[in-house]
């Protein structure tokens, strides 16, 4: 029964962790992007939640580097349209 409840709990927690890291990674999208203008080594902090996503969720983890490479590739269309190259 408590380790039912345990489970619930690191569950909860694993998913707040994500969106953390979620939303952390959105952010630097933003900003490397918008702000400073380059795309380049900033992209391997995004494995971190992929990487996590994975250990924790298995299969339904690939939901998270989908979400990722979408943001990434909308970023790169969208904020830095006066790129000529591709990173």
């Amino acid at each position: 029964m408590i380790s039912l409840k345990f489970k619930a709990l690191e569950e909860k927690y694993r998913i707040m962790l994500m969106a953390v890291f979620l939303t952390a990674s959105c952010f630097l999208i933003y900003y490397f992007h918008a702000v400073l203008g380059m795309g380049a080594v900033f992209t391997h902090i995004l494995y971190i939640p992929i990487i996590l996503a994975s250990l924790w969720w298995k299969r339904k983890g690939i939901i998270v580097a989908i979400f990722l490479a979408v943001m990434l590739t909308l970023s790169n269309a969208y904020i830095r349209i006066d790129v000529m190259t591709a990173n």
